[in-house]
């Protein structure tokens, strides 16, 4: 059941025996488990060290649970799930509209939330690498940029035709560029190269030599 044994999980619940026992449960499950209290001390557990995934009772924090879901996720990036004592249609809807990656009705053994928690936490993790993989995808685009200017205009290319953004475009021309095992501005080359001999172009318009050399 612990298919990420190394995460670390905040529970904040008005109940300290049941977040107790919760954590124990998920301990067992392999997970590095922290409590918090109230709103200022959960907030102090999640800044002390890395919190993959929090666990939180919207009843709890004297009733702010939500208050404190929303300034762990727009802080400092922690996503949340709640877990609440009933289901109310419209604190449902809030903690929907803050981001929640699901909303359980809290059963009397801690144990039984452990699969969906462990959904969570997995789609969690997912999130987390595709923001980074988003965010090297731009610093590489960028680095790239500055170093030829046949790949800015290859990206250009791109999403004229695949009608994309200009990250997208460059992460086809890497992901291409290495299927190929080529440098990424030697495909550049011939992308444009290839592109001017399919589109014939005529002497009134820049060929991408001309474009290159300005």
């Amino acid at each position: 059941m612990g298919a990420t044994p190394s995460s670390r999980l905040l529970i904040i619940d008005r109940d300290a025996d049941y977040a107790r026992r919760l954590g124990e449960a998920l301990a067992l499950a392999g997970h590095d488990i922290a409590l918090g209290g109230s709103l200022d001390e959960s907030l102090a557990a999640a800044r002390r060290s890395r919190v993959d995934l929090a666990i939180i009772d919207p009843a709890a924090c004297g009733g702010l649970g939500l208050v404190l879901a929303r300034q762990l996720r727009e802080s400092l990036g922690i996503p949340f799930l709640c877990l609440a004592s009933s289901c109310d249609g419209e604190e449902v809807a809030r903690a929907a509209t803050l981001g929640t990656l699901a909303f359980l009705a809290r059963p009397q053994a801690p144990a039984e939330c452990l699969p969906a928690i462990i959904v969570a936490l997995a789609v969690a993790h997912t999130r987390a690498a595709e923001r980074l993989a988003a965010h090297e995808s731009i610093a590489g685009l960028e680095r790239a940029l500055g170093e030829s200017r046949a790949i800015g205009f290859a990206v250009g290319l791109l999403m004229e035709r695949l009608k994309v953004d200009r990250t997208q475009a460059f992460t086809a021309l890497r992901e291409e560029a290495r299927t190929r095992r080529q440098r990424i501005a030697v495909l550049a080359e011939s992308l444009l190269a290839a592109a001017e001999l399919i589109n014939g172009l005529n002497g009134d318009e820049p060929t991408a030599a001309q474009l290159l050399a300005s």
